[in-house]
C-alpha cells in the first residue's frame, strides 16, 4: 500500500452536486494519513463560495477528509503533453472540474479534438486536457511499485548461490510489448532526435518494432513503424518539474518537429521564452518554456539530469 505524505498530488474520485457522475479530481494532501486511515485534502478545482459581511462573495477551496481504504484515490497519472491520439480511441478528458471517461470522436489539427463524455455530451477540447486513460481504479499502486519485483530465498540449510545476469537480457526484458520508449534516430535530419514510441514487436535479441506517436507513413494515413536496435531505445525519462527557469547554457530537450532535441539555452527572454541552440543542425530557435524539459541520460541504469552534473 502506498504512503501518503503532506504536498503529495492526488486524485479523488467523487461525485458533485451539479453531476452525479463520478470523476477524478485533483487534490493536494493537507496532512499525513491518520491512524483511523483517513486523509485530508484540498481540491484544486473544486470551490465553495461563502456570503461576506460587505455583501460580495468569498471563493474558497474545498477541504474534505477521505478514507485511504476506499478505492477512491490514485496518484496523479504522469503527463504526455506531446501524444497524439487516434478516432475511437479511449481516453480521460479534464471536464466539468475533474477527469471523465471519453472517447475520441474527431482530431482538429490545431491542437484540439472533439469527445463523447460519458456516451452522451460532445465537447471540442485542447489536447491538454486529455490524456490517456487509466486503467488503475484505486491508486493505491503507482506504476513503479508494480514493477517492483521481490526475490525471497529460503532454505534451512546454509546455501551458496551463484547468479549469472545476462545484460542483454535483462535490458530487452524492460522493453516488452506495449512498452513506452523513446527511440533515438540517425537518419539525415533527424540526427540525434528522440521520439516516443510503443514497442509492437521483437525482431531476434537485439531489435524491436516500435510504432511511433508522432511520425506518420510517408501518405500521413497511418502510423510509422520501424525497426529499432535496442541501443537506441530508452525508457521515457521521469518527469522533472521546474519551479525555476532553466538557465544559461543549461542542457535541454525541445519539442521541436515532433520529437525532442537536444540543445543548450543561449538565451533568457521575457515571457518564458529562450534560445536554444542545436549544435546537431547547428541552428537557433526561440521556444517557450513548455517547449523544454530537462535533459537527462540514463547512466548505469540511473537518471542523471544535465543541471545535477
Amino acid at each position: 500500500m502506498s504512503t501518503f505524505n503532506k504536498g503529495d498530488k492526488l486524485e479523488i474520485l467523487r461525485t458533485t452536486t451539479t453531476n452525479t457522475t463520478p470523476a477524478w479530481f485533483p487534490a493536494t494532501v493537507i496532512d499525513s494519513p491518520s491512524p483511523s486511515g483517513t486523509l485530508h485534502v484540498k481540491f484544486t478545482t473544486l470551490f465553495v463560495e461563502k456570503d461576506r459581511k460587505n455583501g460580495t462573495r468569498k471563493r474558497k477551496k474545498i477541504k474534505d477528509y477521505v478514507s485511504v481504504t476506499a478505492g477512491v484515490i490514485r496518484r496523479v497519472p504522469p503527463p504526455e503533453p506531446h501524444r497524439r491520439f487516434v478516432v475511437g480511441e479511449e481516453v480521460e478528458v479534464l471536464y466539468g472540474c475533474g477527469w471523465r471517461r471519453a472517447v475520441v470522436k474527431e482530431v482538429v489539427e490545431d491542437g484540439r479534438c472533439t469527445v463523447v463524455v460519458g456516451g452522451a455530451v460532445e465537447v471540442v477540447v485542447e489536447n491538454r486536457n486529455v490524456r490517456v486513460c487509466c486503467s488503475t481504479a484505486s491508486g493505491f499502486d503507482s506504476q513503479q511499485e508494480k514493477s517492483t519485483d521481490e526475490l525471497v530465498l529460503q532454505s534451512p540449510k546454509p546455501t551458496k548461490l551463484r547468479i549469472i545476469c545476462s545484460k542483454q537480457n535483462s535490458k530487452a526484458a524492460i522493453f516488452q510489448k506495449g512498452a513506452r520508449v523513446e527511440a533515438r534516430s540517425y537518419e539525415e535530419g533527424y540526427h540525434g532526435a528522440r521520439y516516443v514510441a510503443t514497442v509492437i514487436g521483437t525482431v531476434g535479441e537485439a531489435k524491436f518494432l516500435v510504432q511511433y506517436d508522432t511520425l506518420t507513413t510517408d501518405d500521413q494515413m497511418q502510423p510509422l513503424v520501424e525497426m529499432v536496435h535496442v541501443s537506441n531505445i530508452r525508457p521515457l525519462p521521469p518527469i522533472i518539474r521546474r519551479e525555476h527557469r532553466f538557465n544559461m547554457l543549461e542542457e535541454v530537450d525541445a519539442w521541436y518537429h515532433d520529437g525532442w532535441w537536444v540543445g543548450a539555452v543561449t538565451k533568457v527572454l521575457a515571457n518564458l521564452k529562450y534560445v536554444v541552440f542545436f549544435w546537431t543542425t547547428n541552428e537557433e530557435l526561440e521556444l517557450h518554456h513548455l517547449d523544454l524539459r530537462s535533459h537527462q541520460e540514463l547512466i548505469n541504469d540511473k537518471w542523471v539530469a544535465s543541471f545535477s552534473k
